[in-house]
């Protein structure tokens, strides 16, 4: 029996499913690959817990004077990577190179922590496809709306000249 053949690999067949997931990747100031992963724009909850995420951050930069610089990385790392819908590296989870070159406590010259600024590039590449989203949702409700109010636009009409036909006949 032959195989199929698929450019070039012999019993390789090769097919392409979008899901719809966008890659980010942030880089350094010359061009250098900081980090990439991917994202979901149909997450819904995305927004809500990269919001927790933020403020989990904001409570462990007070609460940072007595962690180890390691304990508040791995804290870090734990809020992003749950916010982005995947395990921390340090658990085997994750498949994107999110800190495997810049840590999660590290400041940028402007003083951005790292995984403000991951957080960051993950709402800004979500959220023109949320925004295309809602405005699909917003024509459907509306196309539908639209399609009732005519039907019911002939039972109105012969309501309102029934109304106006007593009205006119209570005049005489």
């Amino acid at each position: 029996m032959k195989g199929t053949e698929v450019n070039g690999t012999a019993g390789v067949s090769a097919r392409t499913f979008d899901t719809g997931k966008v890659r980010v990747e942030i880089r350094g100031g010359e061009g250098e690959l900081l980090a990439s992963f991917s994202v979901d724009p149909g997450d819904t909850g995305l927004a809500a817990r990269a919001g927790e995420a933020m403020e989990n951050i904001a409570k462990a930069g007070r609460d940072a004077a007595g962690m180890t610089v390691e304990a508040l990385d791995e804290l870090l790392e734990r809020e992003v990577m749950r916010t982005l819908g995947k395990g921390s590296q340090s658990e085997g989870g994750a498949d994107d190179d999110i800190f495997r070159v810049v840590r999660p406590t590290a400041v940028s010259a402007d003083g951005e922590l790292f995984a403000a600024a991951v957080l960051s590039a993950a709402a800004d590449a979500v959220l023109p496809e949320m925004k295309r989203r809602q405005e699909r949702m917003a024509e459907a409700a509306r196309r539908y709306t639209e399609k009732y109010a005519k039907a019911d636009a002939p039972a109105a009409e012969d309501c309102a000249r029934a109304q106006s036909s007593d009205f006119s006949a209570d005049r005489r």
